[in-house]
């Protein structure tokens, strides 16, 4: 399989091939929130994370926030990986 490099949130991550936005943030996020996600600085908008394809040394910028909560998270916090 192949994988290549993307940079999300500022950390370095290898990835698989044929990795959608959704996909990522399934994989790293607390889905109950909300997200804004910009690629290499370009908003992507919610209907379109399915199939927003995730590219070779991609940026990506994902925000997560709650619509009950005054701020946007300052930090976001990758969940850890299941063991599989």
């Amino acid at each position: 399989m192949n994988s290549k490099n993307v940079i999300i949130n500022g950390l370095k991550i290898l990835l698989p091939e044929r990795y959608s936005v959704r996909d990522i943030m399934e994989k790293f996020f607390d889905l109950r929130c909300e997200f804004l996600v910009s690629v290499n600085s370009k908003p992507v908008p919610n209907i379109n994370y399915d199939s927003r394809l995730i590219r070779e040394n991609d940026n990506l910028q994902i925000a997560t926030y709650s619509k009950y909560a005054y701020k946007l998270n300052k930090r976001t916090i990758f969940r850890p990986e299941s063991e599989e």
